[in-house]
């Protein structure tokens, strides 16, 4: 078994501003475990433990769910948490372009990977790009707010390929490993 999952890849200038967003936020990596730049990803689809007798079927799905869909672009221009202000677990940058495409794409996924055995998402598509993960939600609140005040130029980048990868959790952070791309 692998952990693995479906994402749209990200531009270069994106992981730059995260790049940047760690230089500029003092504190920022006391109270949250940033995402290394060279893995961000727009997560369409999270499928957890796969078979590897599943790869095949999984990789048709992905592309029976591109059949009509040509690359688009996708626009980041705000910050933002999960669940709640209040209560921050995850920081994101927000997309306010593209959001319709890569929801279409991933409630494909998910209804058609439940098809071969893997559970549905329960909740809604949220598209968003991780920044982090609040480590100690006590000492957050300062950090967290800076986060959200935190501004930036809009940032365009087109999908041109959606990628199955395979996740490999480590002490020092997750690590992501391609293991099938496909070209839209």
């Amino acid at each position: 078994m692998k952990r693995t999952f479906i994402a749209a890849p990200i531009s270069d200038e994106v992981r730059e501003l995260i790049r940047r967003i760690r230089l500029e936020i003092h504190g920022l990596e006391n109270v949250v475990r940033l995402v290394k730049p060279e893995f961000a990803h727009i997560t369409l689809k999270f499928i957890g433990d796969t078979s590897e007798n599943d790869f095949e079927s999984i990789v048709e799905t992905i592309k029976r769910s591109l059949k009509n869909v040509s690359p688009f672009e996708v626009i980041i221009e705000n910050t933002g948490v999960f669940p709640t202000p209040a209560n921050p677990r995850v920081l994101w940058f927000g997309i306010s372009e593209g959001i319709s495409q890569l929801e279409k794409i991933s409630n494909f996924l998910n209804r058609e990977i439940s098809k071969i055995g893997y559970p549905k998402e329960k909740r809604s598509f949220k598209g968003h790009i991780t920044v982090g993960r609040v480590k100690n939600k006590h000492s957050s609140f300062s950090v967290v707010k800076k986060f959200l005040n935190f501004s930036y130029d809009p940032i365009s980048f087109f999908v041109e390929k959606i990628i199955f990868y395979e996740s490999v959790l480590r002490p020092d952070g997750a690590k992501y490993y391609p293991i099938y791309e496909i070209k839209i």
